[in-house]
């Protein structure tokens, strides 16, 4: 006989060996003790739900900490650790719509399917339709995971150590957060403020393990960037796919748009205006007239330029109609357009040149329509092969105020001061015993503002375009030497400015270096990753149930 046989047997017995009034004695204490629970378990929750909480925490917690919602490389995320890769993502595309639109994020975020206000878990994506947008979250959430810990994984295999300073900065990040969440947010404390962030189970042990490992996989990743060594001859090699990806050019463009030269068309009762095939002929063929007549001009700089481009008959009754000027386009991404590419990184091309590039779409019967024509002036090309260089500072900050147009200014008084400083201090080294970087940044680690002063004021491998416009001129100057002081000023503060020399790499190969680590970093990630278990557990559980808002 089998154990749940004879189990029942057991029991069949006993209930048949009792007499009459045992049963009613049992049955009725039954009946008793189902009501005395009953009745404590009713007002534990009537006390719970006026307390505003709170049974469900304790429980949620434990069964959090003991649901595995994923494991990788054999480490096991629970539903708290998964919580904050998830938060992260949904907070990435949020920030990415503020970036994007400002205050009106949540309108273009509404007509690309995702409603700020809604919960994640009551839309569907507007493309990967099986899904709601809190299963793409969830998604993304495990991608991001699983690199992450595969790294982590990795490193703590290699036996790689954070840094001091990066130690450091999990600490800062924690204090951080919690006097944002304390004196910005009106928190409690930390735990309260990842908690509505990240779920009912975050909390600051927990949110500092995860730092920990994003840290240790970001720093073995930047490890292994910069470990990689590379020679003239990888640099030269690898830019024979695109020579002119590294190179940068500045032009003016202008967009001429067919559909602003229609005119007639016909409105229906609904309010819909159409025009006739002869209406949208004749504005193609002005919109290419007045293209041509721009590029057949010849202008001495971008002022002509922008004169002819308003004197354009469409343009009479227009204000400050002027071409787009475009500086330090680089030949790769940023020019997507190929034949607008080919003809800047012409090495024919000269200083006023002029090109019409036409800009087509196919319509629904696939056939090619000119929607507008791009004209552009061209101005000048680098190949960039200027050095990068060295310079030591000094900032001296200035308070600003607001004028009458609303923008930024310096304060008369504080800016004054800062002049009369500067002047002091490049007085003092000048009028020294010894002229040299490590005196000069001396001075900047006792007196500079600015970040760099630990450095003794020193910042290495400026490249064009690094810093604010005043600092990159004085810079790259033609004329400058090693050396060189003098004092500048940029919507930072006032600088004294040294320049402490030139770096052995050009900019042209500081790109290609770049590239090339980020190729071989990127494949080297992926390899780590693939070569990963990674298993998918129950993420039911995960903080899905809010909105973007």
């Amino acid at each position: 006989m089998s154990a749940s046989s004879k189990k029942k047997l057991r029991k069949e017995q006993n209930a048949a060996a009792l007499t009459e009034k045992q049963q009613k004695q049992q049955k009725d204490k039954k009946s008793l003790k189902m009501y005395t629970l009953t009745f404590v378990v009713s007002m534990v929750l009537i006390v719970a739900l006026g307390l505003g909480i709170v049974l469900y925490n304790p429980v949620n917690r434990t069964l959090d900490k003991r649901t595995t919602a994923l494991t990788v490389a054999g480490t096991e995320l629970n539903t708290t650790m998964l919580n904050y890769f998830l938060g992260d993502a949904i907070d990435n595309v949020r920030t990415e719509y503020k970036n994007a639109y400002g205050d009106y994020d949540f309108i273009y975020a509404g007509m690309e399917g995702l409603d700020f206000y809604a919960s994640l878990e009551d839309q569907n994506h507007p493309e990967q339709t099986e899904k709601t947008w809190a299963q793409v979250f969830i998604d993304k959430a495990i991608a991001d995971a699983s690199n992450v810990y595969s790294l982590y994984n990795a490193a703590v295999n290699a036996g790689h150590k954070l840094t001091e300073d990066e130690e450091t900065s999990i600490l800062s990040n924690i204090n951080t957060m919690t006097a944002y969440a304390i004196y910005y947010a009106y928190y409690d404390g930390l735990d309260s403020y990842l908690q509505d962030h990240y779920g009912p189970t975050a909390n600051q042990e927990t949110y500092t393990e995860y730092l920990r490992v994003k840290t240790m996989a970001q720093s073995y990743s930047e490890a292994y960037f910069d470990g990689l060594k590379y020679t003239d001859a990888d640099y030269r090699e690898f830019e024979k796919k695109d020579y002119y990806h590294y190179s940068s050019y500045n032009f003016s463009a202008y967009d001429i748009v067919v559909n602003s030269y229609r005119k007639g068309g016909t409105t229906d009762e609904n309010g819909n205006k159409t025009y006739s095939d002869a209406e949208i002929e004749a504005a193609q063929n002005a919109a290419k007239a007045d293209a041509e007549s721009l590029g057949q001009g010849e202008y001495k700089d971008s002022t002509e330029f922008d004169k002819a481009i308003a004197a354009l008959e469409i343009n009479k009754d227009k204000k400050d109609v002027a071409s787009t000027l475009y500086a330090k386009q680089f030949g790769g991404a940023s020019i997507a357009q190929e034949d607008i590419r080919k003809w800047l990184s012409d090495e024919a091309r000269t200083t006023g040149d002029i090109g019409v590039f036409p800009q087509t779409t196919k319509d629904s019967d696939g056939k090619e329509v000119t929607t507008g024509y791009t004209v552009i002036m061209f101005h000048s090309s680098t190949n960039n092969t200027m050095k990068l260089v060295n310079v030591r500072h000094i900032l001296l900050k200035v308070e600003t105020t607001t004028d009458k147009d609303g923008n930024t200014v310096p304060k008369a008084e504080s800016l004054a001061q800062a002049e009369s400083k500067a002047k002091e201090l490049l007085d003092k080294f000048n009028n020294g015993k010894i002229q040299n970087g490590e005196t000069f940044g001396a001075l900047a680690k006792e007196h500079s503002d600015d970040g760099s002063a630990k450095e003794n004021g020193l910042i290495e491998e400026i490249y064009p375009g690094m810093t604010v416009e005043e600092f990159d001129n004085w810079c790259f100057d033609a004329n400058r030497k090693v050396g060189d002081t003098e004092i500048i000023k940029t919507e930072f503060g006032v600088h004294v400015m040294y320049f402490e020399g030139f770096c052995d790499m050009t900019y042209r190969d500081k790109l290609i270096d770049s590239e090339l680590r980020d190729e071989a970093t990127t494949a080297w990630i992926d390899e780590i990753v693939k070569n990963t278990e990674v298993i998918v557990g129950k993420t039911s559980r995960l903080h899905t149930d809010r909105t973007m808002a």
